[in-house]
């Protein structure tokens, strides 16, 4: 199985897609638009919108193996109230539609079985306490995951547009496409949301390691991974 973290522009996934091997499932984690630092990298909104029309290409040529997510960056584009910086505002409207329609290609949560393991795919991770915050009858990481596919993503917004607030005792939880390392690794003791192992992005690993613990694996590097079904390691390309 092939990992895409966080695009933003970049193009490395078509270096990984290009090592692909026959029927292997490649998941994108989300955020395809908005290039950081684009004077660095030499990467416009321009050109990333034109790399993203070659994501949601390959997605329709190859729709049983290839799982868009849903990053907070797209979500920014269908609803205001979601606004992530960077954001392309000149192009606000085109990217909108765009996503609008192509929304059906899209999903927030992909789950799967690989040799008895349990595996959540989101765009930042779901945490236990958001999940008992906002779900009363969702206690496994399958019930989400089937949930997410049921009910239309307006639907969700409420609980989605979470950020980790520090107002205790009234303290809230970020979402699946809102989270960040800190609230994973503050709260180490308390994640374990069934016996299934999170893989996200979301947060950029500026030193280019990916963090993979017991629990989950944050894969934000601006590199491509594969999850070897067999053992359940998770390797760089």
């Amino acid at each position: 199985m092939i990992i895409i973290p966080d695009i933003h522009g970049h193009t490395f996934w078509k270096e990984a897609i290009a090592k692909r091997r026959k029927d292997e499932m490649v998941i994108f984690l989300g955020d395809y638009l908005d290039p950081h630092n684009s004077s660095k990298t030499s990467i416009t909104n321009d050109i990333a919108f034109d790399n993203f029309l070659d994501i949601v290409k390959y997605k329709r040529a190859n729709p049983d193996n290839c799982v868009l997510l849903f990053g907070n960056h797209e979500l920014s584009y269908i609803f205001l109230r979601f606004l992530a910086f960077p954001h392309d505002f000149s192009h606000h409207f085109r990217n909108r539609r765009f996503i609008l329609d192509n929304i059906n290609l899209f999903q927030l949560a992909y789950y799967t079985k690989l040799n008895g393991n349990e595996y959540l795919f989101t765009h930042a991770g779901v945490h236990p306490k958001w999940i008992k915050q906002n779900f009363k009858n969702i206690e496994t990481p399958f019930e989400f995951y089937s949930y997410t596919l049921e009910v239309p993503i307006n639907k969700l917004t409420g609980k989605l547009n979470r950020i980790t607030s520090e107002r205790r005792p009234f303290r809230r939880w970020g979402s699946c496409v809102w989270l960040y390392i800190s609230d994973w690794i503050n709260e180490s003791s308390y994640l374990e949301f069934g016996n299934c192992y999170q893989i996200f992005g979301h947060t950029y690993l500026r030193n280019a390691e990916p963090l993979i613990t017991k629990y989950f694996a944050a894969l934000d590097t601006r590199q491509a991974y594969r999850l070897s079904e067999c053992t359940g390691e998770i390797s760089m390309f």
